[in-house]
């Protein structure tokens, strides 16, 4: 029998990336792992709950950063940003991206950190990552996701995403995928061809 290593932790719960009493009414959720060339491991997630940080449509928005230099066994914060919400942390030649949407239902934003996560850049149109734009209030689209993994196959990045054409829970949600070319600018909505966003 091939021996194998031993876990790094015994229990699941001996190093914790972040936590906020429950009486706060602001909970933890979306989590993502990305690991980075030099050994570093980047850790997302957001907020949601009664008092979580919202935007002026009462949408939650934060994400907040954190990074670890020993394998997981500390961590420490990074950095809060606004306006992103569900993100997924992936790599991708190099350089680190979040992409998910700027809120509880809202645009499809994608972020890229060259630095190991300390900074980002800013999705301010549609040539520095803001790929789809979600309607205003409840106004559909109302773009929704997870922190799902990116897919690279056949020479294209692949997410799925769903939009909630009546911004009400469980109905009105329809899947679909988005896709862009591998070697393409991820931050250009123009290398989302417009028959990649596909309805299931």
């Amino acid at each position: 029998m091939e021996a194998t290593s031993a876990p790094i932790f015994k229990n699941p719960l001996e190093n914790v990336v972040a936590y906020i009493p429950t009486e706060t009414s602001i909970y933890l959720g979306s989590p993502s792992l990305a690991s980075l060339l030099n050994g570093g491991i980047i850790a997302s997630h957001d907020f949601f709950g009664l008092k979580s940080y919202k935007n002026s449509f009462g949408r939650q928005n934060m994400t907040r950063i954190h990074r670890s230099a020993d394998a997981g066994k500390s961590w420490r914060k990074l950095s809060d940003i606004k306006d992103l919400f569900w993100s997924s942390l992936f790599m991708h030649r190099g350089a680190l991206y979040l992409l998910g949407c700027s809120a509880h239902y809202g645009n499809i934003f994608i972020r890229r950190s060259d630095d190991g996560a300390r900074t980002w850049t800013g999705p301010l149109d549609e040539y520095s990552g803001l790929l789809f734009l979600g309607g205003k209030g409840y106004d559909p689209p109302n773009y929704h996701c997870a922190p799902v993994p990116v897919l690279d196959c056949q020479g294209r990045l692949w997410r799925a995403f769903e939009d909630n054409v009546t911004a009400s829970w469980p109905d009105g949600f329809r899947a679909l995928v988005i896709s862009a070319l591998a070697n393409s600018d991820l931050l250009k909505a123009s290398s989302l061809e417009n028959d990649q966003q596909s309805f299931i």
